[in-house]
């Protein structure tokens, strides 16, 4: 009897085996990785602080999701689908919040409690736009600079519409959506050293716009901003490990002089759009630099102060830069609180911004 030759079926069971195994080890390294990130996450809680990556931000925002807090800022935020968020209209604090006693927004989003209608008035006006340093975290109404500033000039309206958390892009969008609104004399422009980094990610304080530049043109992308649910959703069936390969990612792209250069690109075509805007508009704009932190104990300028000077100077625009002012007043004996500028900081900026409008008639007709 001769022997049975195997059938069509058999070679291939070898083949399926080893497919069926291969599939299975790549199961098990992905779950393994996959528990080593969350593992890694864990015990990193302020990693966003050090590797500015969108899905850092994101996670530390799924944190705060445990504690109750809706957006960022306890009951100031509102979610906004362009913005990301916005002051909340007719918000009123009832008790200390994030440094600051009294903070009151009006019906229009914009911080204090002189409220300015949209229509014009026989005053002059103008508007300020920026990040929380131009809100005044840290301070009271009658203690930001935008307060002072309308102290130091009888008769002018002053309108803060500064953000927490906002980078250039959403500056530039305020100024779009509220700022034009009002028909300002003057535009007063934010800028602290933080903002540039925001400018190149799509989640910070919350999932936000961005610009990105193609052909030289800034393009507007990631907008509509995802409602906080629909972040809540995406995040849960997102593998943590793709989270720690985009921070391990944008950590290794900050090591390079790559990141800082998109950045400074993008900011700059951000600050020359908000110009190029406020000036169709019929007003004029003022770029106003003050140092944060170790900035002012600094030996000369930073990086963000450099950038904007080389910016002013080549597109001829009013840069009030209030960096040597702020390291000379320290070396001279004055201080200057960390982290959010405190009173002391704002009235300085106040009294050198009257002093730079008044000096170069930029209120007048």
């Amino acid at each position: 009897m001769s022997p049975q030759t195997p059938g069509p079926e058999e070679p291939r069971r070898p083949r399926r085996r080893k497919l069926v195994l291969a599939l299975v080890s790549l199961a098990i390294g992905f779950l393994g990785c996959e528990a080593l990130s969350r593992v890694w996450f864990r015990f990193n809680p302020g990693v966003h602080w050090r590797v500015g990556a969108d899905s850092a931000w994101r996670l530390a925002w799924l944190r705060r999701q445990q504690g109750g807090i809706e957006l960022y800022r306890p009951g100031v935020d509102l979610f906004d689908p362009l913005l990301g968020w916005r002051n909340r209209p007719g918000f009123v604090n009832d008790e200390p919040i994030l440094g600051s006693e009294v903070v009151h927004i009006d019906s229009r989003g914009a911080r204090g409690t002189r409220e300015v209608p949209y229509e014009r008035t026989d005053a002059r006006r103008i508007v300020v736009i920026g990040d929380s340093f131009a809100f005044g975290w840290g301070v009271s109404d009658e203690e930001t600079y935008a307060h002072r500033l309308a102290e130091a000039l009888p008769g002018v309206e002053v309108v803060n519409l500064g953000g927490g958390g906002y980078g250039t892009d959403q500056m530039l969008l305020m100024l779009r959506e509220e700022g034009l609104r009002y028909s300002p004399d003057l535009v007063v422009v934010g800028i602290v050293s933080a903002d540039t980094e925001r400018n190149l990610v799509a989640f910070r304080d919350f999932a936000k716009p961005r610009f990105v530049l193609r052909a030289g043109e800034l393009e507007l992308v990631d907008v509509p901003v995802p409602t906080p649910d629909e972040v809540r959703a995406r995040s849960r069936l997102r593998p943590r490990l793709f989270d720690l390969v985009d921070v391990l990612r944008t950590a290794v792209d900050a090591r390079g002089s790559g990141r800082a250069r998109r950045a400074e690109r993008l900011t700059t075509a951000l600050w020359e759009r908000i110009d190029a805007e406020a000036r169709a508009a019929g007003a004029r704009t003022l770029f106003l630099f003050a140092p944060i932190d170790t900035e002012i104990g600094a030996a000369g300028p930073g990086a963000c102060e450099r950038m904007a000077l080389a910016f002013t100077e080549a597109h001829g625009v009013l840069l009030l830069n209030l960096g040597d002012e702020f390291r000379e007043r320290q070396r001279a004996g004055e201080t200057f609180r960390p982290g959010h500028w405190g009173p002391h900081a704002h009235a300085v900026i106040a009294g050198a911004l009257a002093r730079a409008i008044a000096d170069g008639g930029l209120l007048e007709q």
